[in-house]
């Protein structure tokens, strides 16, 4: 089915801008749809939801996945043809993750339902799926059990994705470093 690619990097690494610079130059903008799981609680999320809403064209789809992103994608397959995206970009795994801790879900049942996302997005999906995310194990052990938990189930969950996904790019100031040898192109390195 449809192509997943994955990038990930830190905060403010250029992650969201490529993801959304792939689709522009790939896709035609009314075939671009984006899933969004954050989930702007309070003011300053809500600026930063503003701000990066004014970066995408209205012509894109605006999906809001504050739960199992899962549901999202199924909905998005099951619209009629001509109104089905070519690509979906998946911005970000985590708050995906935080937003599944505090449903609360515990790692084991994260995992599982991200499984059957990308199952779902490799088998049954037509679009092209780019997925985002957040490098957090780069750093000192958190001083707390919940961050030490965040970083482990979010680190978790970007291994599942890295090793499934078609493309997996770590991004670091802007630049993008493959991670697997897999191209856009569906060619392996020689």
């Amino acid at each position: 089915m449809g192509v997943v690619s994955f990038l990930l990097g830190g905060a403010r690494s250029g992650k969201s801008r490529m993801a959304l610079e792939l689709a522009r130059k790939n896709y035609p903008p009314s075939k671009i749809a984006f899933v969004a799981t954050c989930n702007p609680g309070d003011p300053e999320m809500q600026k930063r939801v503003k701000k990066h809403q004014k970066e995408r064209p209205k012509s894109w789809s605006l999906h809001e996945a504050f739960g199992d992103p899962l549901e999202v994608l199924e909905k998005i397959q099951k619209l009629p043809l001509k109104k089905r995206p070519q690509v979906i970009i998946l911005d970000c795994l985590s708050l995906y993750v935080s937003n599944r801790m505090f449903a609360p879900l515990s790692e084991k049942q994260i995992l599982a339902e991200w499984k059957r996302l990308l199952t779902f997005a490799k088998k049954k999906l037509s679009a092209d799926l780019i997925l985002v995310s957040n490098e957090v194990g780069l750093s000192i052990v958190p001083e707390n059990r919940l961050a030490r938990d965040y970083r482990d189930t979010l680190g978790r969950v970007n291994q599942l994705t890295a090793t499934r996904a078609d493309h997996a790019f770590f991004v670091v100031a802007g630049l993008a470093i493959p991670l697997t040898f897999n191209f856009p192109t569906g060619g392996k390195a020689q």
